[in-house]
């Protein structure tokens, strides 16, 4: 199976930071999945679409930027959701971020995804990407 992250590479625009961050969250897990040789694809957040033709797809993606964590908004913005429910409809759909940490029935609820991922998703994901059983990852 294909497994594609979208995270938020864009400038942040708070009072407290001013500069981009790198998806660093999903770029992990590209890492970790690379050295057991599974699949893993970093898609920019503006077109979170797989190329086509390409299979069975899984998609991780996050609710946030890296710097929101300090002062959130329990908001889940509109757009992130029209692109979650896209996501779904092409396949497999993992939520991570802050927003399904806090509000994860919610989160699940409005997004269509399969699970969401609380706290720093890297050991979920990769189980996942095994193919473990969704109940028995953590």
């Amino acid at each position: 199976m294909n497994n594609y992250f979208i995270g938020h590479t864009g400038a942040s625009s708070g009072p407290t930071h001013s500069r981009r961050w790198l998806p660093l969250a999903e770029l992990n897990c590209i890492s970790l999945l690379r050295r057991e040789g599974l699949d893993g694809t970093l898609l920019r957040p503006g077109r979170p679409a797989p190329p086509a033709g390409g299979g069975p797809a899984r998609f991780f993606i996050s609710t946030s930027p890296l710097d929101v964590w300090q002062c959130p908004s329990p908001e889940i913005p509109g757009g992130f959701l029209k692109a979650c429910r896209n996501l779904a409809s092409k396949g497999e759909l993992y939520v991570t971020g802050y927003h399904g940490t806090l509000l994860p029935e919610l989160t699940l609820e409005k997004t269509g995804a399969r699970a969401v991922i609380t706290g720093e998703p890297e050991e979920a994901v990769l189980r996942i990407c095994r193919g473990e059983p969704l109940g028995g990852v953590p």
